[in-house]
Parts: structure tokens; C-alpha cells; sequence
């Protein structure tokens, strides 16, 4: 267990400690980090199972708001990107794409669309992500429509990052994929019935698979100091202290104010379903997140400057883990904020 000098952290630390390790026991996942800062500073980190400060995780869709999203901010505030500009050949703004709005749906099965429509397609070419890309161009209907959480608009944000800079979205943000030499800092992963093996180094979403490894939805991993330093950095911006990303975007982004509907989600983040959020019930209403296919996922309270990183390979548990996360989050959230909230 690896924590932060804070006064009245230790005993929190440890009663976070024994939540995860309830969370293991149930079989929720095989391993857990958790790290936690509150009035924008580091308090603690704790891990159960495999798990250690060093422990590399898929970090599934958490992809979106720490690569593409960090990076259409960064490029916003610079004057490069726009939001209402249109990707080459689509019918969608960045601004529909990044808040979900673009029409399109949730996921698509590669391996059936290339199977059926690109002869002699090999994982990751050119020619296979060329094909992708121009389906899914093809599938946008255009206009703003009712929110819907779609994998397929963010490849297509990652892919308009790649031509706006003339970059590969992995030399553009570091992350993407697993060195040999970083192979047993990997927690495990579940079994790949398409590929035919249990995962360890290698992303768990097929989708980013057949395309590379690299996509604008999925492929980073991290640790959780790595995600939760990247998230304080994003309320530190919204504090107004300077740094890497603008102040005034970062808080344009979480703003409820760039679509008429009333969705939870702004542009690229999540906000706090009242009595039916991952974050339970005790996060300000002002807080935004996100969450990851494999276990993982980030909440963010600006007010109070706090972050939780919540970090698991729960795919490599038992099937039902799927739905017993969805029951172990808001409980370890409620347990966690409940408590800061009377450091």
C-alpha cells in the first residue's frame, strides 16, 4: 500500500483498503487500485490483490476523455480545432461527437463488417482502418440527436486528430499499448474467444484490436497515479491554476450549455445520474466522470478538487462480475466521499 502524507488520511486509506479487499473476496474483480485526492492534492493510494503503485491497467474507455478529449482541449485553446468544425466526409461537428449527439450508434462488431466487406483485411493495415473509417463516416445521419454513447464517434475523433496534426493518435499521446519490457507490470485481462487466448499486454476491446491497438475509444493503459494526476490536473485548470490545460475550455467543457436536451452528458464526460450514478449519492452535482468496459473508472468534484480513481480488471473475474461492479461503485463511492467529506 503506497499513501500520501495528509493529516487524517491513514485511517481512511485503510478503511478504503478493506472495501477493496471486501470488493476481492466477493469476486467483484481479481485486483483493485484505488487513488484518491481531495482540495486539489494527493491523499492516498491503496491496492488489493496483484495489484501495486506500479500496476499497468487497460484502461478500456477511459481512452476517450484522456486521449482524444485532453487533446481536442488542448488543440481548442490553442486556435487549432473548432468545435463546430466537421471531420473530412462527415456529417457530424466535433461538438456532437465529443457530447454523443452525432446519431450514431454504440458499438458495431468489426470482425462481422470487415468479414463481410473487405477481402483479405489484416489486423491494424491501412487498408482496414481506411474501411472502418468509411462505414462509420457513411452511418453518420448528420443534425443533433438525443444522446447516445457511441464508441464509433470517438474513432472518428481520433482519426480527425491524426489528420489535424498530420500525427498517429500514439506518438501524440504516450500510453497506447505495452513495451516487452513493461509486460509483467500488466494486470491480466479476461479470454478473447476471437483471438484465442487469455489477454495480458494486450488490449481487451476487439474493436481496437483489429485496428491496431490504437483508436480514439480504447487502447491506453496506465496506472492509477497516471490517470489520477491527469484528472487532478483537469480540476487544478478549473481552479485557474496554470498548467496544461486552459482554465476557461476546461470549464466550458463541463458545462451543461452546448446542447438543448438535458442529458447527463457534456462534452466528453459524464455527469451524476441523482440516485442511479457510479459516483452514489454523495458527489457534488457538479462533477463529471467516466467509465471503463474493463472495471476502471474516474470521478471528478470540482468544488472540493477531488478526484477517485477506481481501477480493476474486473474481465478477468467471473461473468457476473459484469453486474456486480455496477453494485460495488456507488457503495465504495458513497463509503469514500462520505468520509472526505468529514476530513
Amino acid at each position: 500500500m503506497t499513501r500520501f502524507a495528509s493529516d487524517g488520511a491513514e485511517g481512511l486509506s485503510e478503511r478504503m483498503q478493506d472495501v477493496l479487499e471486501e470488493g476481492r473476496t466477493q469476486s467483484v474483480f481479481p485486483s483493485a487500485s484505488l487513488w484518491v485526492a481531495d482540495n486539489l492534492h494527493p491523499l492516498f493510494d491503496v491496492h488489493v490483490g496483484e495489484a501495486n503503485p506500479d500496476s499497468l491497467w487497460d484502461l478500456a474507455s477511459l481512452t476517450k476523455p484522456m486521449s482524444v478529449v485532453s487533446l481536442v482541449m488542448e488543440l481548442h485553446a490553442q486556435g487549432v480545432i473548432s468545435l463546430d468544425e466537421r471531420p473530412a466526409r462527415c456529417k457530424a461537428t466535433v461538438r456532437q461527437l465529443l457530447g454523443h449527439r452525432s446519431g450514431l450508434p454504440a458499438w458495431w462488431d468489426l470482425s462481422q463488417l470487415l468479414q463481410k466487406g473487405l477481402a483479405d483485411w489484416k489486423v491494424g493495415s491501412d487498408a482496414t482502418r481506411e474501411f472502418v473509417r468509411a462505414a462509420i463516416e457513411e452511418a453518420v445521419p448528420g443534425g443533433t440527436h438525443a444522446a447516445c454513447y457511441s464508441d464509433l464517434g470517438y474513432m472518428l475523433l481520433g482519426w480527425h486528430l491524426e489528420e489535424r496534426t498530420g500525427k498517429s493518435l500514439d506518438s501524440l499521446m504516450d500510453g497506447y499499448g505495452v513495451g516487452e519490457q513493461d509486460l509483467s507490470r500488466v494486470m491480466p485481462g479476461g479470454w478473447c474467444p476471437f483471438r484465442e487466448r487469455h489477454l495480458r499486454g494486450e488490449v481487451n476491446d476487439l474493436n481496437t484490436f483489429l485496428l491496431g491497438g490504437v483508436a480514439g475509444h480504447a487502447g491506453l493503459f496506465g496506472t492509477a497515479h497516471q490517470v489520477g494526476m491527469w484528472a487532478l490536473e483537469l480540476v487544478r485548470a478549473y481552479h485557474g491554476q496554470s498548467g496544461r490545460f486552459a482554465p476557461d475550455v476546461v470549464r466550458s467543457y463541463w458545462q451543461k450549455t452546448h446542447f438543448e436536451d438535458t442529458d447527463t452528458w457534456v462534452l466528453g464526460f459524464d455527469t451524476p445520474t441523482p440516485g442511479k450514478s457510479s459516483a452514489g449519492n454523495r458527489i457534488g452535482i457538479g462533477a463529471v466522470g467516466h467509465l471503463g468496459f474493463t472495471g476502471t473508472s474516474v470521478w471528478i468534484d470540482p468544488q472540493p478538487g477531488r478526484v477517485a480513481v477506481l481501477l480493476t480488471n474486473r474481465v478477468a473475474g467471473p461473468p457476473e462480475a459484469q453486474a456486480t461492479i455496477k453494485r460495488f461503485r456507488p457503495r465504495l463511492h458513497d463509503v469514500l466521499f462520505e468520509a472526505l467529506d468529514r476530513l
